[in-house]
């Protein structure tokens, strides 16, 4: 038997199932479920680093992120999304990388039924300058100077970079966590790299004063030059 209004009865309990959902909240993006779940904390590198035409793994970490079902990205051009995977603690996606998308940070959010969440503290950076490889070695602790070797791999395919001297055109941007925390940025002066060259090795030398009786941090770094890209961030423990 049909009663009168029974529908808008119903339209009305549905809106208010709806509206009692929390919106989803996020912290930090990560290249791996296991990076995106360590942040905000000691470690936590906070952003994923693709190159045009690539296609990456992205995950980010939250809560009541059961019910997202899409990734939006500010801007959005030249980013495909699918695949997506959730937990009420995690979000997962196989992004595409357009060929012609343009170098730069892409903000973001995650959006469910119940709204669009707080937008992330970290990024999705495009860049054609990447750095792996990151060791550390030559710790030494003497009179208080903790000191130690930075070694890394680059490639700059278009050599806009490194064609013009990484030494000046260059800042290396790093942030050790020591004791109570250590962070800074400088310019430096990397050994054996061969000018103009688009692949390489680089190394450099670091020191932090008044550090007793510490003989290990940990270290994370990435590059960044004038013209703002940025490449991948990396971080080691020793």
């Amino acid at each position: 038997m049909k009663y009168p209004g029974s529908t808008w009865l119903l339209i009305i309990a549905f809106y208010a199932v709806t509206a009692a959902q929390p919106k989803p909240q996020i912290r930090y993006p990560g290249p791996t479920r296991e990076a995106a779940l360590r942040c905000p904390g000691a470690g936590c590198i906070g952003s994923v680093t693709a190159s045009p035409g690539d296609q990456v793994e992205f995950w980010v970490a939250g809560s009541n992120l059961a019910s997202v079902s899409g990734i939006q990205f500010q801007p959005a051009e030249g980013i495909e999304v699918a695949k997506i995977e959730t937990t009420n603690e995690t979000v997962h996606a196989t992004l595409t990388i357009s060929q012609a998308a343009t170098i730069g940070k892409r903000s973001f959010v995650v959006t469910s039924p119940a709204g669009d969440s707080n937008q992330s503290d970290g990024e999705l950076n495009f860049s054609n300058f990447r750095i792996a490889n990151l060791k550390i070695d030559d710790v030494a602790n003497n009179n208080g100077t903790l000191t130690f070797r930075v070694t890394i791999n680059y490639t700059d395919p278009t050599g806009v970079v490194s064609s013009e001297g990484l030494n000046l055109n260059t800042s290396l941007v790093f942030a050790g966590h020591i004791i109570g925390g250590v962070g800074s940025g400088y310019m430096f002066k990397p050994e054996g790299r061969t000018a103009g060259a688009k692949a390489g090795v680089m190394s450099f030398t670091r020191s932090y004063d008044n550090i007793q009786g510490t003989t290990g941090a940990i270290f994370s770094i990435s590059l960044e030059a004038k013209d703002g890209r940025e490449s991948d961030k990396l971080q080691a423990t020793f």
